[in-house]
């Protein structure tokens, strides 16, 4: 995804209309990862 966000902005000068689906794909894959690492280290420590 990141790559193609690049790619768009770099050579065509895409806006965030053109942008937003993907970014907001890795914004939640991020967030996802986000709350299963911390879920994780809760029950490491706990």
């Amino acid at each position: 995804h990141f790559v193609s966000i690049m790619r768009a902005v770099l050579m065509r000068g895409a806006g965030l209309e053109t942008v937003g689906r993907p970014i907001l794909g890795l914004a939640a894959a991020g967030a996802a990862v986000l709350t299963l690492a911390v879920m994780r280290y809760r029950k490491s420590v706990a």
